[in-house]
């Protein structure tokens, strides 16, 4: 996708978001919420393809990647450069989570039963509830990392498992070019193939977007946002001030302005917001 046609889809998601939401007010309003029932399957559909393409490009994206640094060599700077990264940057996010849920403790005034669920995110009831500290909840991070069976971790959408997964493979196959290749051609062919249906699906966001915020919207008006506005901005919070964190070590890193870095990452940051 190019960088125009991303910027298009970003810009197209946020008319989406808003007109679902406005759309939604007046029909919970008026009393017509029960109309959002007839739509709502599209934006389910939505959601499901989106989880549906999320493992194979994820495996094949990360696999494709390890092996395109070429040679055994290149891996061992790298990789070294690679784990420092990523532990430096998890236990600032970490860190980060951790005195925000001890200042905030937004989950205090969230009735998650009322809705709509049970019981609270893995991630967020390990969140509230861990008592091991900073060292303790990386560790846990560390050690469920690595999948027990890859196949339950990719049927049950365990992305960091998932990517644990794909580098061990991707170093294999990197080792033993020969042995792997028909499994590389594979591979290859696999991460074109999500990369593509991904495009499509991107192409119906807007569409599925409008659909869900509607639907929320109109069933519940204010009450979700309500309910979740101190969560809300505890996450919010949280990950603008890791943002931050990160941009300014890319932009020290590649001696770009961070606004250049913000502006080659906004099509993303949109989509997934």
């Amino acid at each position: 996708m190019s960088q125009a046609n991303s910027n298009k889809t970003a810009m197209y998601i946020g008319i989406a978001m808003f007109l679902g939401f406005a759309i939604g007010l007046a029909l919970h309003f008026s009393g017509n919420a029960h109309i959002t029932a007839y739509v709502k399957p599209i934006g389910t559909m939505f959601i499901r393809a989106l989880k549906m393409i999320i493992v194979p490009l994820v495996f094949s994206s990360i696999f494709m990647a390890i092996l395109s640094l070429g040679t055994p060599e290149k891996l061992g700077s790298m990789g070294i450069k690679a784990l420092g990264y990523y532990f430096i940057t998890t236990a600032v996010a970490v860190l980060i989570g951790l005195i925000l849920v001890n200042l905030f403790e937004p989950g205090n005034s969230v009735n998650i039963a009322s809705l709509g669920s049970t019981e609270l995110p893995a991630h967020l009831s390990t969140k509230l509830n861990n008592q091991q500290g900073l060292y303790g909840t990386i560790m846990g991070v560390i050690t469920t990392a690595i999948p027990i069976n890859p196949f339950h971790a990719m049927a049950n959408t365990k992305i960091l498992q998932v990517i644990v997964f794909a580098i061990l493979f991707g170093l294999v196959a990197l080792f033993y070019r020969e042995d792997s290749a028909p499994f590389v051609s594979f591979t290859k062919s696999l991460e074109s193939m999500s990369l593509t249906l991904t495009h499509w699906i991107m192409k119906l966001a807007p569409f599925g977007i409008f659909i869900l915020m509607l639907e929320v919207v109109a069933n519940t008006g204010f009450d979700s946002v309500k309910a979740l506005s101190k969560y809300m901005f505890v996450v919010i919070l949280g990950l603008s001030l890791h943002f931050v964190f990160l941009v300014l070590v890319a932009s020290f890193k590649s001696k770009k302005s961070p606004i250049f870095i913000i502006k080659g990452i906004f099509p993303a940051l949109m989509t997934a917001f």
